[in-house]
């Protein structure tokens, strides 16, 4: 089930990065880290699902599908990866991360971003990378870049919005208003995109109302 378009989701994201960041840095009052601890409890426990299930990453390379405002990439490089890419559609977004890599201090590590993840999937045949993780992902994403994306990784991690949840209808209704497509998912449905994208499904965990997956090419 969805609601938008993806090219609004860039427009969304301009003005959102600020206050998106700031649901992990907790740079809000005490009451909205309280209600960001109730009401987006799912950020963190998917958060915490993917640094478990992400394994030895040393020496390996990972690329973050949408990253946001980079705060998976640093943990990423900290585990030993040795090159971390993150890429997304959103400037603002882009410079958040590139802000968040230099304060960690990981350039080291070849940690960077780019954004226009189309300019990625044009180039995707000029490198391979070990895991490949997407947290906001949409149909007809194929799950990772290009029109073959078993090339572009040997791992895939990803999570999915459950549909027919009792925040469904709030958050689609809050954000088709505010111009962000919205996108949820059954269980079948998870499945049929990993194959139809090449991959087949290790893990599968219902983590609050998201679906966290672990996948390998076919």
């Amino acid at each position: 089930m969805r609601t938008g378009q993806p090219e609004q989701a860039v427009e969304y994201w301009k003005k959102q990065a600020k206050s998106f960041d700031a649901i992990y840095s907790g740079r809000k009052s005490s009451l909205g880290r309280s209600l960001d601890r109730w009401l987006r409890k799912d950020i963190y426990d998917r958060f915490d699902w993917v640094m478990k299930h992400s394994g030895n990453l040393d020496g390996k390379s990972v690329c973050d599908l949408g990253c946001g405002s980079g705060r998976y990439l640093v943990p990423f490089a900290k585990a030993g990866a040795a090159r971390v890419l993150g890429i997304d559609s959103a400037p603002a977004m882009i410079e958040k991360a590139d802000q968040l890599i230099r304060e960690a201090n990981v350039q080291d590590r070849r940690a960077g971003t780019r954004d226009q993840h189309r300019r990625y999937a044009a180039r995707r045949a000029r490198r391979r990378h070990d895991c490949s993780g997407s947290i906001r992902l949409r149909p007809g994403s194929a799950a990772v870049p290009g029109e073959n994306p078993r090339a572009d990784a040997r791992a895939l991690s990803s999570t999915w919005p459950l549909v027919w949840t009792w925040r469904m209808p709030i958050r689609q209704v809050r954000l088709s208003l505010l111009g962000c497509p919205v996108y949820f998912f059954t269980r079948r449905q998870v499945e049929e995109l990993h194959r139809k994208a090449g991959f087949k499904l290790r893990q599968i965990d219902h983590v609050g109302e998201i679906y966290c997956t672990m996948a390998e090419p076919a």
